[in-house]
């Protein structure tokens, strides 16, 4: 069989199954192919319930093997099948999608930093030694460099989430004041702009074309406004009624998605309301079976 043909042949068994939901392969999917493939330990292994060859198995009639690992190490390997498995995407389905796979992961926001101490503390690290170590000794760690991965896969998936939610969010609130919560991987969250102040950041959508500008930009038009493709956006706010006026109820939803403790929440649900009845609201507090929603009334004013 020709050069790199065994390989092919089983990176095409692989790639026939994934493309069946989607048009192409992620650079993901070409990496869980290497990591099962490059198996020391396996002869095959099997994907979707079809059986692929391993790496260095003989092929039982050619007697040869896809990729004969001997002399090699798992990083020279990856290192040299990645690239020209990338390339067979390539010219079998046109490109190679950038966009992460669908994985489980913590709601919570967190910066590369934050996550990369996470990780240290997952992998057994001490945490003294670890806060000891200098900055560029954390950069430096292979747990930081996981923690910029898994960064970037989340951001890649919220991506996505925007990519088909948010086209129905802005058609939804047009014609009302929006803005946009955001979060940096680097510097954490960023603060929406108080309104009613110099620095207020909102737009308002009027028409189609309005709408179809915001989908396609990371800015709107020629403010510093964020358009629907900037990478940092994690929600969307938007105004009722700018005048305040025709307003009859109002319902704020208490989810609670980093699952902190239910006195917590009960805690925050509370000292939500009362800021609600200090200015002047009637309310009721809902419970939903697993958390809170706070019904808000028209004061009088």
């Amino acid at each position: 069989m020709s050069d790199n043909g065994l390989l092919f042949r089983e990176f095409d068994k692989f790639a026939q199954l994934e493309t069946i939901d989607k048009e192409t392969l992620s650079e993901d999917d070409i990496d869980v192919f290497l990591d099962k493939f490059l198996s020391p330990r396996n002869v095959f292994f099997y994907h979707e319930g079809l059986r692929i060859l391993c790496a260095n198995a003989e092929d039982r009639e050619t007697g040869e093997k896809p990729y004969d690992m001997e002399g090699k190490t798992y990083l020279e390997a990856i290192n040299e099948l990645k690239p020209l498995l990338s390339k067979k995407v390539r010219d079998s389905y046109g490109s190679v999608s950038k966009d992460a796979n669908a994985f489980a992961y913590n709601p919570e926001p967190k910066t590369v930093k934050e996550m990369a101490t996470s990780l240290a503390y997952e992998a057994g690290l001490n945490a003294k030694k670890w806060q000891e170590m200098s900055e560029i000794e954390r950069l430096q760690h292979p747990v930081t460099a996981n923690a910029q991965v898994t960064a970037n896969a989340i951001k890649s998936r919220l991506e996505q989430y925007h990519a088909k939610v948010l086209p129905f969010m802005l058609r939804k609130t047009m014609h009302h004041p929006i803005s946009f919560i955001k979060f940096s991987q680097t510097r954490g969250y960023i603060p929406t702009p108080i309104r009613n102040t110099k620095d207020v950041n909102e737009v308002t959508l009027h028409s189609e074309e309005d709408l179809q500008e915001m989908l396609s930009s990371e800015r709107y038009r020629d403010t510093n406004f964020p358009g629907a493709k900037d990478s940092q956006i994690r929600g969307l706010v938007w105004d009722p009624s700018p005048t305040r006026k025709g307003l009859k109820l109002a319902v704020i939803d208490i989810d609670n998605p980093a699952k902190v403790p239910k006195a917590k929440l009960r805690d925050v649900t509370h000292k939500a309301a009362i800021r609600i009845a200090n200015a002047g609201h009637p309310y009721i507090i809902m419970y939903t079976g697993k958390n809170f929603q706070i019904w808000i009334g028209q004061n009088k004013d």
